[in-house]
């Protein structure tokens, strides 16, 4: 089952048993409890712009395990974010322009960041690296981010961080 553009914008808990894939741009601008949609066991993709600008403000925990499209969470008010263990691939744009972001938690499963994943977090105060060997990272994901974002990584790991191709922009935030 898909489930595509949700038309009641003004809902607020939304169950979609036996959905196993989001089209794009399902829930653009709507006032869904994003945790609750993510947490269904039968949905397995995650469409383009699914939770573009989101009007509630709220943290989600990123489930691994499931196909994730580009610029999923686009504008959206999302304050914090943890990317659960096991995921690996962060895409494209998945919080492009989330002005309100302050916290990324990153598992020691990633290895790859992808373009613009972070960019235009204007209020992004701290970034958690767990990964021992720095993931690949596009030069343009963390462009946009507050000047003082700090970016927590292993200690023992800290020289690879500051040398690593494109996290070596960021050295004196570590």
């Amino acid at each position: 089952t898909i489930y595509n553009k949700m038309l009641a914008r003004s809902a607020t808990s939304i169950s979609l048993p036996g959905c196993t894939e989001l089209g794009e741009n399902a829930f653009e601008f709507s006032n869904v409890l994003i945790q609750k949609i993510l947490s269904s066991p039968s949905l397995v993709v995650i469409g383009d712009y699914a939770f573009k600008g989101v009007l509630r403000s709220q943290h989600v925990n990123i489930p691994s395990g499931k196909t994730w499209g580009y610029y999923v969470f686009s504008g959206a008010r999302i304050s914090s974010a943890t990317f659960e263990s096991g995921f690996t691939d962060i895409p494209a744009g998945i919080f492009y322009q989330c002005s309100l972001l302050t916290s990324v938690i990153i598992p020691a499963s990633v290895a790859n960041i992808r373009t613009l994943a972070f960019r235009n977090c204007g209020e992004l105060n701290e970034i958690t690296v767990f990964a021992t060997t720095p993931p690949a990272i596009v030069a343009d994901a963390l462009q946009g981010i507050k000047s003082t974002c700090i970016i927590k990584v292993p200690s023992t790991s800290l020289a690879a961080y500051q040398a690593a191709t494109n996290w070596s922009a960021h050295a004196s935030r570590m």
